[in-house]
């Protein structure tokens, strides 16, 4: 987990991304393949983020749904989507940074979506074993 938190962040670096910190009420509007991070204020909070070297402790990828909607793909519990209005709210002062990528190819989004869509349901591994299974 460590590692695909570090190499997401690499690409974004990588790919020179928009960046937004802001309260819910002021985000820009959002594509399909946004990826959303967020610091939340859990028992495993300080641990993501000496793991991570990171300020974030979760983050999700956005879908824009039929009716307009953004909706976050993320992993807790079993890998879920959630109204994104309900994923800021779970973290600390309901803020939010989007990072995008300015070269994503709506297709390209479309695939990423794809792919994260393909794990729902499955339970997340708090212990990071990389099993088929769990991610």
């Amino acid at each position: 987990m460590r590692f695909a938190f570090q190499a997401l962040a690499a690409v974004l670096a990588l790919f020179g991304l928009g960046l937004t910190l802001a309260p819910a009420e002021d985000l820009p509007p959002l594509k399909t393949g946004d990826i959303v991070f967020q610091k939340t204020i859990t028992s495993a909070s300080d641990a993501i983020m000496l793991a991570s070297g990171s300020e974030y402790t979760h983050g999700g990828i956005v879908e824009i749904d039929k009716g307009g909607r953004p909706i976050v793909i993320e992993a807790v519990g079993p890998v879920q989507t959630v109204p994104l209005e309900k994923w800021i709210k779970k973290g600390n002062g309901s803020r939010v940074t989007i990072k995008r990528l300015k070269a994503l190819a709506e297709s390209d989004a479309k695939q990423a979506i794809a792919g994260a869509r393909r794990y729902l349901g499955r339970p997340y591994d708090h212990y990071f074993y990389e099993t088929r299974d769990q991610i």
